[in-house]
């Protein structure tokens, strides 16, 4: 919650629905505000960085015209 001379909000690795841990700070105390879940958020950048290179190897394999024979089956 935003005020004219002060932010209160609950700490970002807190649950959010915990009302005893709300803090309230002055303004001019605050340089940043975090919003988001933290865990969910670890695991979207997880998944980011998994699914990037491998999208780029398909992309690359499928562009080059050598698909799906640049994947070839182990003997």
């Amino acid at each position: 919650m935003l005020s004219p001379d002060s932010v209160s909000g609950v700490p970002f690795l807190r649950p959010a629905n915990c009302d005893s841990c709300r803090l309230a700070v002055s303004r001019a105390d605050v340089d940043s505000v975090r919003a988001g879940h933290p865990v969910l958020g670890y695991w979207k950048t997880a998944a980011l960085v998994v699914a990037t290179p491998i999208g780029v190897i398909y992309a690359v394999c499928i562009l080059s015209g050598h698909y799906p024979s640049c994947f070839p089956e182990p003997t």
